[in-house]
């Protein structure tokens, strides 16, 4: 178990969320994106892609990746 620093704060429940998706957006992880955005209140999944957004400003591979993985939800939810 690792001790937190003086003055650091835990990342909170969004925060490791954003983390695990922008892990997953990295693997290429449609389905664990899927495990993570199914299970959240609209409100959390807004905020989870706001953070992957913002991490993935300097990655465009991994940026464009995500924004097709999105653009196929949404054509999957209209559908």
């Amino acid at each position: 178990m690792c001790a937190k620093g003086f003055g650091q704060s835990e990342p909170t429940k969004i925060d490791k969320l954003i983390e695990s998706a922008v892990r997953y957006c990295h693997k290429r992880h449609p389905e664990a994106l899927d495990s993570i955005f199914d299970n959240l209140p609209v409100n959390l999944n807004e905020r989870v892609v706001t953070g992957i957004l913002a991490a993935l400003q300097k990655d465009i591979d991994t940026l464009s990746w995500f924004c097709g993985y999105m653009a196929s939800e949404i054509v999957r939810f209209v559908d």
